[in-house]
């Protein structure tokens, strides 16, 4: 891991269907005893605001955590937005876990090889 990867921070704001979920989300991802990549949850009108590092917590560890505090209130259906832009490692990295293919990597990727010709 290389400094850039222990730095980066992945922004996202979280619209749970259970709105009454919120304050109960932001506790147990960014309260005592959260876990330690997580450097902001803040409930902003009808949402969870949450910046993390996924060098110290990878994102299946978040996604986990969120899934078993909404599925206390019935429902585990949100919408996730992106608000921080990603190294084409941090793409493919998440692309690879998400998929469970470790083929995937910086060196597959078409606009990137497609970049390198061009220059």
């Amino acid at each position: 891991m290389n400094v850039s990867d222990d730095a980066e921070i992945i922004a996202l704001e979280i619209e749970p269907e259970a709105e009454d979920a919120l304050p109960i989300l932001a506790e147990a991802l960014g309260g005592p005893g959260g876990p330690a990549g997580v450097t902001r949850a803040e409930v902003v009108r009808h949402a969870l605001l949450l910046e993390f590092r996924p060098a110290l917590t990878p994102w299946p560890t978040i996604r986990t955590l969120i899934d078993a505090e909404l599925s206390r209130f019935g429902s585990t259906a949100r919408r996730t937005t992106l608000h921080s832009t990603l190294s084409l490692e941090m793409e493919t990295r998440l692309a690879a876990a998400g998929l469970q293919c470790e083929e995937i990597g910086p060196d597959r990727v078409l606009e990137k090889l497609i970049a390198d010709v061009d220059r």
